[in-house]
């Protein structure tokens, strides 16, 4: 299971979800993480539930080979005809009219107004549909809030926000920083001390495209010095984990840079 939203709003559109991928409990394997968020060409994206990655994205770059050309509703029924009931889709399309349609249960539907759609787990959905979403950084901290409570086990990982603007799609990099509680002795400003692992400090950037179109999430985690970047190329049929240590998030970024050929960007920089 999963949790994948999607909203148009401000006449932009944007696509959310988390990164666990999970198997049904009967099958025994291993819930993991990767991008379910995928960029089919610098106006379209899709996040999908109920899949294996490697399964989506190379049906999903064929189907849109055969014949999609710039209408969400034709990919739409394309994908009907070509996954199973068990899978669903939300498709976004960036633009002068954004527009959203939903695959699920083999039917779709589609939007071209402000509201939010989603697909996955349904008490998730709820949870954050009874937040405050009134702008996209209310609803990826409704995102970021049901990831991180217990009651669910289907929703896990980082939110991933991909943001539709009239150039296209771009993921929207984001840093997260936790302070180790301390008291500060002295008035006036100071500086926050982030800490050590040892002591309890946590933060991480998220590294993302710079270009419209370009798929690929990667984050580095400051106090372990160690990123990941789930490196997509449809074209090519790549779907990798790349792994890099690193003294900070410069070094990472180049390491990834010259691996892909993709011009990265980061949110920010500890230390």
């Amino acid at each position: 299971m999963t949790l994948c939203l999607a909203a148009i709003q401000n006449n932009e559109v944007y696509l959310l979800a988390d990164t666990l991928l999970s198997y049904p409990a009967k099958s025994g394997k291993k819930p993991f993480h990767g991008l379910k968020i995928i960029f089919i060409d610098a106006q379209t994206a899709i996040a999908y539930a109920g899949t294996a990655e490697e399964v989506a994205q190379s049906r999903l770059y064929g189907i849109y080979k055969q014949g999609y050309r710039g209408d969400i509703n034709i990919l739409a029924e394309q994908i009907i005809k070509s996954f199973d009931e068990e899978v669903d889709f939300l498709i976004a399309q960036s633009g002068e009219k954004p527009a959203i349609a939903k695959v699920s249960g083999g039917s779709k539907s589609a939007r071209e107004t402000e509201g939010i759609y989603w697909i996955g787990d349904v008490d998730a959905a709820r949870f954050v549909a009874n937040a405050d979403n009134s702008d996209v950084y209310r609803l990826q901290e409704s995102l970021s809030n049901a990831i991180e409570n217990s009651e669910f086990d289907t929703v896990g990982g980082h939110p991933i926000v991909a943001r539709g603007k009239i150039e296209g799609f771009k993921f929207i990099p984001y840093m997260k920083l936790v302070s180790p509680k301390y008291f500060s002795l002295e008035e006036g400003w100071k500086t926050v001390d982030f800490g050590t692992s040892q002591s309890g400090g946590f933060g991480y950037t998220t590294v993302v495209p710079v270009r419209e179109g370009d798929n690929g999430w990667g984050i580095f985690y400051f106090h372990g010095m160690f990123g990941e970047f789930w490196h997509i190329n449809l074209e090519s049929n790549v779907c990798e984990i790349l792994k890099a240590y690193a003294k900070n998030v410069q070094e990472f970024t180049k390491i990834i840079q010259k691996e892909t050929g993709i011009e990265l960007e980061y949110c920010g920089s500890l230390g």
